[in-house]
């Protein structure tokens, strides 16, 4: 009976390791901390506190800035709708891009 138990209480601790969650880092392109994100097809958008708008097209590995022409990067808020993305900024106000944030 003790052999049993002690097996059961090795395959518990063996597959509760492996049913855990893993987080890994997302190594954002710096610019302070993110405050919003939002996804379109398999491109990652994420607008940061003083960094603007960063994308990444490949889960997350690597990312670049792309908040051309922006006067305000603190961005508070963000929505994707197919190629037209809406931002909200700190002091600014609403900006609108039509071709996925490109201008």
């Amino acid at each position: 009976m003790k052999y049993n138990f002690f097996i059961l209480l090795l395959l518990f601790i063996y597959y509760s390791d492996m049913l855990s969650a893993q987080w890994i880092s997302a190594n954002g392109a710096g610019g302070g901390n993110p405050t919003c994100v939002a996804i379109n097809q398999s491109t990652l958008y994420a607008g940061t506190e003083f960094g603007g708008l960063i994308i990444s097209t490949d889960s997350a590995k690597t990312w670049q800035q792309i908040d051309n022409n922006l006067s305000d990067l603190c961005i508070q808020s963000l929505l994707i709708n197919d190629t037209t993305i809406f931002i909200g900024t700190s002091y600014k106000g609403l900006y609108k891009s039509i071709d996925n944030g490109m201008s």
